[in-house]
């Protein structure tokens, strides 16, 4: 039944680790996958990160999902 499948091209969000791992450069600095890994491969939260999730938690009044199509605020100011 699954002969027929033909295999999708890699994704090329998830190839930038490969490229990253890859790469020779002692500069380098992934920031693929969205996560910031630091000189000593650790992930540390940024305080911009920390500042932000801070703002979002005072504002917060329930753990409920956004419906389907998300934030109405956000999306007018999108637009």
């Amino acid at each position: 039944m699954f002969d027929t499948l033909v295999a999708a091209p890699p994704d090329p969000i998830l190839g930038l680790t490969e490229a990253f791992k890859k790469d020779t450069n002692p500069k380098k600095v992934n920031l693929g996958v969205g996560v910031y890994k630091d000189a000593g491969g650790q992930t540390p939260v940024l305080k911009s990160v920390k500042r932000a999730e801070e703002r979002i938690l005072s504002a917060e009044q329930t753990k409920n999902y956004l419906p389907i199509e998300g934030n109405a605020e956000f999306d007018r100011a999108t637009l």
